[in-house]
């Protein structure tokens, strides 16, 4: 028996010593490639298929030297010969224009040059080549994409195509966002983390047919990280920035300690836990002081947690992620000395917001033409602002039951959908959606507010040689409204192998949210009741896409342009006289527009230059129209180098915000309000070493751009005279990633 041992030992260290082996690595860096694909023929003419490992390895029985075949997507072919084992080939990425896969909108993920739809991905290297702490720093440079700020409540709103966020679908993984606040209705861009973020999405145009209601200038898909090239995963992130020229180690500035950990439990179960602290310490604006001590941007502290499980076959796949939110501002009064001697006090205030999302999602392959798609959600969203009396000098806080504020939402979303894949023919879906939504709190009228939407929804791609047309419709259920049907048309057309033309109509519906019917917000400093005879809106978009890849140079161009008429948009009245603050109907309301781009791709070098130009037109009452269109200019450019051989790259970012203009009714008459132009510039510079640590230094708002000139009103519910705040002067940052993979 021992010998017997000893043979097959024997044997096995013969078979170890027999095995060669090469690495396969990016072109002058360390970088290896996972998943690369190797054809070995030996000279004796035998063959062997081989997948290279997470390092970037091939192993092979067939004795050196030998020739090799390699292959790699988005690299150049290479076929070279291996003379010794544990040689290193290096690859070029290949000068073919290579497009992302996307899924948003899709029947199945696909290519962005094969959509029917014009996806724009923000990728995963450009939210780290931005060192980005919020949703605002990754948006802001998009054009055709306004983002503001509120000081006060420390919310970022996003504007699209000329409409406001109300307009704009935000997705989380696909799914819905819930929390909308302030008088917008729209979603607050603060509360998401960034650093549980793979990608953007960002679909322009109505997307009503597959998303519902409120798609109608676009959505907005934050794709999070479900998985990892290893089996054990573990990235620390630390990031540190001033707030203007204020900073300390901890009460001034923004510090944003993370920390994601992903396991691969085996073939079939993955598991995910991230957790992230962000502090923002407030910051003062010197030259428009008014009290000492009086914040401009109110201190704002959040922590982000989240827990995802997976499971997967060839077949099925099925996940369950769990995002909470805990965010704190607070608005700090001023110092009030009592005449009698006693201590000191002030009146400060708090707003607190909380959030627990929970998500099922299911994926089952029937067959290879077959797909069955199930999402569920539940998200229970509250916001609360509370009042209290604090004596700095003893620390002793007593809380005001008078004048708290509180809003909540809990919602139950589902989707499910089944997909008729082919390639050739074309594709077919067809799901259903349901949304329950409960609303209540003081900012709402007395009692629970309930809101039941239930949807069916079909729409196909029909391929026709280079030509493909998606139809689609949809109808549904509004427990508040009648709602109508909507209806789209999407063509895509290859003209050339480099060029492609897209075109849609869109018919897009909103019914009024809760918070637009039975807003009842009363206080010392606002007035806003809702409006319970308010109608639903209705919009017709038309859209036209070329874009075109040069053969002999990585250059690349895209043209777009749009129209959206928008009956009965809902907006703001501001009253006449005491009257108080309501929300209304206009009688139509129009934005146009478009953008041309052009983006360069060469080894090291990536530039990408816009120019958009976007109008508004409202007519914002029957007998008193506005009959011309406001425009709004932006610039954008985006350049990168990269210096491989010492694994250093330099990111800018530049964008020039033209005067933003619209019309709003004052005293009943309609009043030009104009917000004047301004620039903003960010530089990134980072390096990584010995493949696990990243550091990045950089400076946002280089031209220091802290208040805007404001003439006229917007009616907005914190504007403070003519000056307004769209940010907190020149910062400067410092980050530190660890990443740890085994």
């Amino acid at each position: 028996m021992k010998k017997i041992y000893s043979l097959l030992f024997v044997c096995i260290s013969a078979v170890t010593v027999a095995q060669s082996t090469f690495k396969v690595r990016v072109s002058d860096s360390f970088e290896s490639l996972v998943g690369a694909t190797a054809i070995v023929t030996g000279s004796d003419g035998a063959t062997d298929k081989l997948v290279s490992d997470i390092n970037g390895e091939f192993s092979t029985a067939i004795e050196i030297p030998f020739d090799v075949e390699i292959r790699f997507l988005g690299f150049e072919t290479l076929t070279t010969t291996i003379s010794k084992s544990g040689q290193i080939v290096i690859m070029k990425p290949s000068s073919t224009y290579l497009d992302d896969i996307v899924v948003t909108g899709q029947f199945n993920p696909q290519s962005a040059r094969n959509s029917v739809y014009k996806v724009q991905t923000i990728t995963s290297d450009r939210i780290a080549s931005q060192n980005a702490n919020s949703l605002h720093d990754i948006l802001s440079n998009e054009l055709n994409v306004k983002i503001d700020r509120d000081n006060a409540t420390g919310r970022s709103e996003i504007s699209l195509q000329g409409l406001r966020g109300q307009y704009v679908k935000v997705l989380i993984d696909g799914i819905p966002a819930v929390g909308k606040g302030g008088v917008r209705n729209d979603i607050d861009l603060a509360q998401f983390d960034v650093q549980s973020i793979e990608r953007i999405e960002i679909v322009q145009g109505p997307m009503a047919v597959s998303y519902g209601s409120d798609a109608l200038a676009g959505v907005i898909n934050i794709i999070t990280k479900k998985d990892i090239d290893a089996q054990l995963e573990v990235s620390v992130n630390i990031q540190t920035e001033t707030a203007g020229s204020e900073y300390s180690f901890f009460d001034q500035g923004i510090h944003s300690p993370s920390i994601n950990t992903s396991y691969k439990i085996s073939d079939r179960w993955f598991t995910q836990l991230t957790g992230r602290y962000y502090r923002f310490g407030g910051w003062i604006n010197e030259a428009l002081i008014n009290q000492p001590g009086e914040f401009d941007w109110h201190p704002k502290e959040q922590w982000f947690g989240g827990w995802l499980t997976r499971y997967e076959t060839d077949r099925w796949e099925l996940y369950y992620r769990l995002d909470i939110l805990d965010e704190r501002i607070t608005n700090f009064g001023d110092l009030i000395v009592p005449a009698n001697g006693g201590e000191p006090y002030k009146f400060d205030e708090q707003y607190n917001a909380d959030r627990y999302f929970h998500q099922i999602q299911s994926l089952w392959r029937v067959s290879d033409f077959t797909t069955i798609n199930s999402v569920f959600s539940y998200t229970d969203y509250e916001r609360l602002s509370s009042n209290f009396r604090n004596f700095p000098l003893s620390g002793v806080e007593i809380p005001i039951t008078s004048g708290n504020d509180t809003i909540y939402y809990r919602s139950f979303f589902s989707r499910n959908t089944i997909n008729l894949i082919s390639k050739k023919s074309g594709s077919f879906q067809v799901g259903v959606e349901s949304t329950r939504e409960t609303s209540g709190g003081s900012t709402l009228n007395d009692g629970d507010k309930h809101l039941t939407d239930l949807a069916i929804f079909a729409s196909a791609e029909l391929i026709f040689n280079d030509l493909k047309v998606r139809p689609g419709i949809r109808y549904s259920y509004n427990s508040l409204f009648e709602s109508i049907p909507t209806a789209s048309v999407n063509f895509a057309y290859k003209l050339g192998g480099n060029t492609n033309l897209r075109w849609s109509y869109g018919r897009g519906y909103r019914a009024p949210s809760i918070r637009e019917l039975f807003h009842e917000f009363v206080d010392s400093n606002h007035n806003l009741i809702g409006n319970p005879d308010l109608k639903p809106e209705d919009s017709h978009n038309f859209t036209f896409n070329i874009s075109h890849q040069l053969n002999s140079i990585p250059l690349s161009f895209q043209l777009l342009s749009f129209y959206n008429n928008i009956n009965n948009g809902i907006t703001i009245l501001v009253p006449i006289g005491n009257e108080p603050t309501t929300y209304t109907n206009l009688t139509k309301m129009n934005t146009l527009g478009g953008n041309i781009q052009a983006s360069y791709e060469q080894g090291r070098f990536t530039n990408s230059v816009g120019f958009s130009y976007v109008g508004r037109l409202q007519n914002l009452r029957d007998e008193t129209g506005v009959p011309e269109y406001v425009f709004t200019p932006e610039i954008m450019s985006r350049a990168s180098y990269r210096w491989s051989s010492i694994n250093l790259s330099l990111s800018a970012f530049y964008k020039f915000n033209g005067s933003f203009r619209q019309y709003s009714l004052v005293e009943g008459e309609p009043r030009l309000a104009s917000q004047e132009s301004y620039h903003t510039l960010d530089l990134n510079l980072s390096k990584t070493f010995i493949k696990s640590i990243r550091i990045g230094i950089g400076a946002r708002n280089i031209l220091n751009v802290t208040t805007l000139n404001a003439t006229g009103s917007t009616g907005g519910p914190h504007t403070a005279g003519s000056n307004i705040p769209v940010g907190f002067g020149r910062s400067y940052f410092l980050t530190i990633n660890y990443q740890f993979k085994k």
